[in-house]
């Protein structure tokens, strides 16, 4: 008897330091890092001026009574708020069949002039008659890119200025639209002309 419980305690003590063996490890730690990538964006801003004459409504800045011959303001800015970007504006011009004319004709006397836009710019008909034109940011010490800075201001063009004695009562009671569209593209690992040819595809 005394035997089997000497066995027993035996068992017992064995147990015991098996219990107390599976409880001891190494001296181990775990850390997780994790990385917070946020993505950037571009945002530009397109703004419009009309002075005196401008009557600011729902759609955009309306014209009344423009006679041949006037100059009237129409200041058109392009701000960059975010990342360096490249930037251009789409001016889309698209109206009664007289004003769409001048636009084939060739003479430069017929034309409407935005100011401030390069004399030389092209314009190219589209499907629905309309003509348009694309002004690219250009600034040669910032390749260029625009950046973002409060002096830093894209001005597409300030002033319409309608043709004179050229437009005489063909005109008279004609009306035109003119749309800026404001486009721009990251300048982060593009050059320019892969990011104008990258916004083409859109």
């Amino acid at each position: 008897m005394k035997k089997k419980y000497a066995l027993a305690l035996a068992a017992a003590a064995m147990v015991g330091t098996l219990a107390v063996g599976g409880t001891l490890a190494w001296f181990t730690d775990t850390e997780t890092a994790t990385n917070v990538v946020t993505m950037g964006n571009v945002d530009i801003t397109l703004s419009e001026n009309g002075g005196e004459d401008g009557v600011i409504e729902e759609d955009g800045l309306k014209y009344k009574d423009i006679m041949p011959g006037d100059k009237f303001q129409k200041t058109v800015t392009i701000k960059n708020n975010e990342n360096d970007a490249y930037v251009r504006a789409v001016i889309t011009v698209s109206g009664d069949e007289a004003v769409m004319a001048t636009f084939e004709d060739e003479k430069a006397e017929n034309d409407i002039k935005f100011i401030g836009l390069d004399e030389n710019a092209k314009w190219t008909k589209n499907e629905d008659g309309s003509y348009s034109t694309t002004v690219y940011y250009k600034n040669d010490e910032s390749n260029n890119i625009m950046t973002n800075g409060e002096n830093v201001v894209f001005t597409v063009f300030t002033d319409i200025q309608i043709p004179g004695e050229e437009w005489d009562n063909v005109f008279a009671n004609n009306s035109f639209n003119i749309k800026v569209d404001a486009e721009a593209i990251q300048a982060a690992n593009l050059t320019e002309e892969d990011a104008w040819k990258a916004m083409t595809k859109k």
